[in-house]
């Protein structure tokens, strides 16, 4: 009897010795382990967005709309200052016009039939806020710069901010419920377009203007 129960577990620690060492022999073939797959778990894709990519835009006709208006008011600000303290004569030609233009397109808005009760408002998107807190950083920086220097700085804001206002415009466009809307959107476009490209040459001026001066030093 003791013989016939030593032989069955005999018959079992042989039987588990094969299985492991048949696992092992699949590892070691160069197989890759998963231990999601061990778990019973599978490995999702990364859905991190790629790098650049502009997600936080407005999802409603009213946060659209805020977020124009905050781009109008941003600029008309800065181009006041401009105004009044840049040294170089074309940045305060851009300033007028950043003024002008950014003003009227502050009446073309206000002209919109477009609802902004506050559950509408309430916008998902915090971009209007972000842009708000940036552009008040800018105009605090500008406040305490002179000469050149301030030029420059202002130059580089515009730039990189009709940059960034572009972006999002032209993805709204098309999102838009009110027709009215969405065909503003569309003329905003071709108009922060050109804003940008007078931007790059004004700072390409300045660049040169900064040269001369090196050289003649």
């Amino acid at each position: 009897m003791k013989q016939s129960f030593d032989s069955r577990r005999l018959l079992f620690v042989l039987a588990v010795a094969a299985i492991t060492a048949a696992g092992c022999g699949d590892r070691d073939n160069g197989d890759e382990y998963d231990s999601s797959e061990a778990a019973g778990t599978v490995a999702l894709p990364d859905t991190t967005p790629p790098a650049g990519a502009t997600s936080d835009v407005p999802t409603t006709d009213a946060g659209a709309v805020e977020f124009l208006r905050t781009v109008d008011n941003g600029e008309v600000e800065a181009g006041q200052l401009a105004q009044s303290k840049a040294s170089n004569a074309e940045v305060k030609r851009f300033a007028r016009t950043m003024v002008s233009e950014h003003r009227s397109h502050l009446n073309r808005i206000e002209r919109l039939n477009v609802g902004t009760d506050t559950s509408m408002a309430q916008d998902s998107s915090t971009i209007v806020h972000t842009l708000h807190a940036k552009h008040q950083q800018t105009v605090e920086r500008l406040r305490n710069l002179s000469g050149a220097e301030f030029d420059n700085e202002y130059m580089t804001h515009q730039v990189n901010d009709h940059q960034q206002v572009l972006s999002i415009l032209q993805q709204l466009q098309g999102r838009a419920q009110n027709s009215d809307l969405q065909r503003l959107i569309g003329e905003t476009v071709t108009t922060v377009q050109k804003h940008l490209d007078r931007a790059r040459e004004v700072q390409l001026k300045l660049s040169g203007t900064a040269g001369d001066t090196a050289r003649q030093e």
